[in-house]
């Protein structure tokens, strides 16, 4: 089994799962890994948002996004089939959303890239909000106006650290 390249221990999580599966070789490439620690952190993604974030070949970004996103849909179906990340309907734009589904959880947590649990299901009364900073997070990313991002949500179960002193956000803040 592979997981980014190298090869993983026996009795791994990602092992465990390919053999309930029937998948003997089953590989998560770092891109999937990245995937799985952004669902994590923007709670959940569009398509159109996974594919700028983590697909995206244009030259310019003037230049047209593809239609169907085929090469995205088709490694998140698969994602989806391994219970890496699961999907959940907008109702409202009559589309889906992807969150991290509960193996993918398990590898991230083996990996230690876990901060606190996954989100469950979309809190439809933010839905608009958490949209917007994943663009946001996403277009600052790309102008390298942001290198390394930390979600509210991290921020707030894992804290930072300034100058090397560890600091915790209060529920106040």
């Amino acid at each position: 089994i592979k997981i980014g390249g190298e090869a993983e221990k026996k009795g791994s999580v990602l092992e465990e799962h390919s053999a309930k599966k029937g998948a003997p070789h089953l590989r998560l490439p770092k891109r999937d890994e990245a995937i799985l620690v952004f669902l994590l952190d923007q709670k959940f993604a569009t398509i159109e948002a996974i594919y700028l974030k983590f697909f995206d070949q244009r030259k310019s970004p003037a230049d047209p996004i593809p239609l169907g996103f085929y090469t995205v849909r088709q490694r998140l179906l698969l994602l989806q089939k391994h219970g890496f990340v699961k999907t959940e309907k907008v109702y409202t734009e009559s589309k889906s959303v992807y969150l991290l589904g509960a193996t993918g959880y398990r590898i991230l947590q083996a990996r230690g890239l876990t901060y606190g649990p996954a989100i469950q299901t979309v809190d439809f009364r933010q839905y608009e909000h958490d949209l917007k900073v994943t663009y946001c997070r996403i277009a600052l990313e790309r102008q390298g106006k942001a290198v390394r991002w930390f979600s509210e949500r991290r921020l707030r179960m894992k804290g930072f650290e300034i100058e090397g002193r560890a600091v915790k956000l209060s529920k106040n803040s």
